[in-house]
C-alpha cells in the first residue's frame, strides 16, 4: 500500500469523523471517561461497541446511535482481549520499542475483526497477522505508524483531551484500512 492509498484512507477517515462528528464525539467521551474511572475494565467492551457503532454505519449506512457504545453482549471476551493486548503490546515496548511496534502492527484489526466477524481473540490475532503479512509487514507497519503519530501529535497538542476525537477516528481509520486491506486481498 503506497502513500497516495495511506492519504485515500486518511481522508475517507477524517470526512467520516467530520460527517458525524457529533454522536463520535459523545461515544469518544464516554469511552475515554469510563475506561479511565473504570481503571481499564470497561475499556475493552466499550472500544467494541464504538467499533461497532463506526461498522454499522460503514457498512450499513446505520447511524450512530449512543446505545452502540455499551454493546455489552460479550462483555468478558472484550475484557480480556483489552487486558490481552495492552499487556503483551506493552511487554512489547518494556523491552524496546520494535517488539512493541511488531506486535502493534499484526494486531492492528483484532478489534474490528471480533466485533465484524464474530470472532474470539485467538482466531482474531491470528486472521490479523494474516492481513499483516498480506499487506506487506513494511506496509502494515507504515499504516500502524500513521496512526500511532497522529496519535502522539495529538496528544502532546491538547494535553490528552485528544482521546474525545482521537478514539472515534482511529477506529474509523482501522476499519476502513481493514475494508481496504480486504478488497486488495
Amino acid at each position: 500500500m503506497d502513500s497516495a492509498a495511506i492519504i485515500a484512507i486518511l481522508k475517507r477517515s477524517f470526512d467520516a469523523l467530520v460527517r458525524d462528528i457529533l454522536p463520535l464525539i459523545i461515544a469518544g467521551f464516554f469511552v475515554s471517561l469510563l475506561t479511565g474511572l473504570t481503571l481499564g475494565i470497561l475499556g475493552g467492551p466499550l472500544l467494541a461497541g464504538l467499533y461497532r457503532m463506526v461498522s454499522l454505519r460503514l457498512r450499513e449506512g446505520r447511524e450512530p446511535q449512543f446505545s452502540d457504545v455499551f454493546y455489552f453482549d460479550r462483555f468478558l471476551e472484550f475484557l480480556l482481549a483489552f487486558y490481552a493486548l495492552v499487556l503483551l503490546i506493552a511487554l512489547g515496548f518494556a523491552f524496546f520499542i520494535l517488539p512493541g511496534l511488531f506486535l502493534a502492527t499484526i494486531w492492528f484489526y483484532v478489534f474490528p475483526l471480533m466485533v465484524e466477524r464474530d470472532l474470539g481473540l485467538g482466531e482474531a490475532m491470528r486472521e490479523s497477522k494474516a492481513l499483516a503479512d498480506r499487506v506487506g509487514l513494511a506496509q502494515q507497519f507504515a499504516l500502524t505508524l500513521v496512526l500511532l503519530l497522529i496519535g502522539g501529535i495529538l496528544s502532546s497538542l491538547t494535553d490528552g483531551l485528544s482521546s474525545v476525537f482521537f478514539t472515534p477516528f482511529a477506529a474509523i481509520y482501522v476499519i476502513t484500512t481493514l475494508r481496504e486491506v480486504e478488497q486488495r486481498a
